[in-house]
């Protein structure tokens, strides 16, 4: 029996994750089209921007050169030129932290500017939650009441329907006292009429044309008054002179 150990075929070398990256949990890079179509940087300068976003974080971006230069393949003064190019054309801040002698840069923070930061795509917004109709439920109920006392109805105010028409007219800024104007006036010019005695209801009345229906009651409202006014007092027997 052959005991000697069987040999591998030879396997290409696997690259190696670059430590220098740190713990970021590194998802790729996102380069903005304004920064990649624009004519006016280099591919250089596009890369190096959407490296610098990536690693900046919140706190800004802390890899020297000697990290551009071995994650790019290039020298430290080539890295230095593109870094400083960036930085004349406004699209990164450069803050030195120097020594307590001032002679020393103990740390370079860099950060990307205005809208060519990149967003933080591995944090997506959350979407508001929807409002509750519980959040409405005390100015639904009393309408519903009022339509039915005045209506002769029996609609519920926690049916799903209602609610979502009278919330959609309160978040338009109408009251509670716009709702019974409205109730009130087209009860009064509906109910009289075998077609449109049908469309008493909340889908209807609370509907779209809500605006219309409480400007044309309010209408209604001003001319009564201004009739009321303007008629003609018969006072009878009290306008007569007393006989002699």
């Amino acid at each position: 029996m052959n005991n000697q150990p069987t040999k591998k075929p030879n396997q290409p070398n696997q690259p190696k994750p670059n430590s220098d990256r740190g713990s970021r949990k590194f998802r790729g890079i996102w380069i903005p089209s304004e920064i990649w179509e624009n004519d006016k940087l280099t591919i250089q300068q596009k890369v190096f921007l959407s490296e610098i976003d990536s690693l900046a974080g919140r706190s800004g971006c802390f890899a020297s050169n000697a990290y551009f230069g071995k994650f790019f393949g290039l020298s430290k003064s080539r890295v230095s030129n593109v870094i400083s190019s960036l930085q004349k054309l406004g699209l990164i801040e450069i803050n030195l932290i120097k020594s307590e002698s001032g002679r020393n840069v103990e740390k370079r923070i860099i950060k990307p500017t205005g809208e060519q930061r990149t967003p933080l795509i591995s944090q997506p917004k959350s979407k508001p939650k929807p409002e509750s109709p519980s959040k409405y439920i005390h100015a639904v109920k009393p309408i519903i009441f009022f339509l039915n006392s005045v209506a002769g109805s029996d609609y519920k105010p926690n049916t799903a329907a209602t609610i979502k028409h009278v919330t959609a007219r309160i978040n338009e800024g109408f009251s509670v006292d716009d709702f019974k104007t409205v109730i009130t006036d087209r009860v009064r010019l509906w109910r009289v009429d075998d077609k449109m005695k049908q469309f008493i209801r909340p889908e209807t009345l609370f509907g779209n044309k809500f605006e219309s229906y409480l400007n044309a009651a309010n209408q209604s409202i001003i001319k009564a008054s201004n009739k009321a006014n303007t008629a003609p007092v018969d006072f009878g027997e009290r306008a007569k002179p007393n006989a002699k």
